[in-house]
């Protein structure tokens, strides 16, 4: 009966940490001073489409310190056509699509975007960016009217609001790039945050106080199983 009671109380126990692991991000913000969480954690970010003469390459920058380039375009669009205002694609454009980055606690990091010349030379993009939440990503992607040099000014992505201000990580986020950055008058300029986009999501991971939990309750089970063993 003692026993019995143990392992209901140690199951108990392990679904309240399961809960725990899957519970939203760690403490995070995103401003002016860049991306920083309070631990460790990793982000996956996926590509999903390029628009550009230019070959582009994007990563993460610690505030201050190196540059880590994470995805990478091998041809400045597919095969190198301008159909679809210099659509690039993955496996076209970019072959390997998905890639992990993993922030460090306290650490301030930014997102950069740069272009690569047919030379090899490398030039700095006034770049400004745009956050879609779920269900606004999907929507965003459905658009194809951001595909037109002559329509992308009044695109869907050029109209839409960012979420800047809130957790972009804390679930499925799509990432637009604009390579013009924020103009004064954005009706005159070629502003469609089409140049480079990338979803992103980062992993949940436990606090170390919820792993601790974890390893009483694996002991807790392993120490029941030997009682039990021993019993018989």
């Amino acid at each position: 009966m003692k026993l019995t009671k143990y392992l209901v109380s140690a199951a108990a126990a392990a679904a309240t940490v399961v809960g725990a692991v899957s519970s939203p991000a760690q403490a995070f913000s995103f401003g002016p001073g860049g991306i920083s969480f309070d631990r460790d954690t990793t982000v996956d970010f996926s590509f999903k489409e390029s628009h550009g003469y230019f070959r582009q390459r994007f990563g993460v920058q610690e505030i201050g310190g190196a540059r880590t380039n994470l995805l990478w375009e091998n041809t400045r669009s597919d095969n190198n056509s301008d159909a679809n205002d210099w659509q690039g694609t993955c496996g076209t454009a970019i072959l390997n699509c998905n890639v992990s980055f993993t922030f460090k606690a306290g650490k301030s990091y930014s997102l950069f975007l740069n272009a690569i010349d047919n030379f090899g030379g490398t030039y700095e993009l006034d770049e400004a960016v745009k956050f879609f939440n779920a269900p606004q990503a999907a929507t965003v992607l459905a658009d194809t009217s951001y595909r037109n040099y002559n329509t992308s000014p009044n695109s869907l992505l050029a109209r839409t609001a960012g979420t800047n201000n809130a957790n972009p990580f804390a679930g499925p986020v799509l990432i637009a790039f604009e390579d013009y950055g924020l103009r004064n008058n954005a009706s005159d300029d070629h502003v469609d945050f089409n140049d480079f986009m990338l979803t992103a999501q980062a992993r949940s991971v436990p606090e170390p106080a919820t792993l601790a939990g974890l390893g009483a309750v694996v002991g807790g089970l392993a120490f029941a199983r030997r009682r039990r063993v021993h019993q018989a």
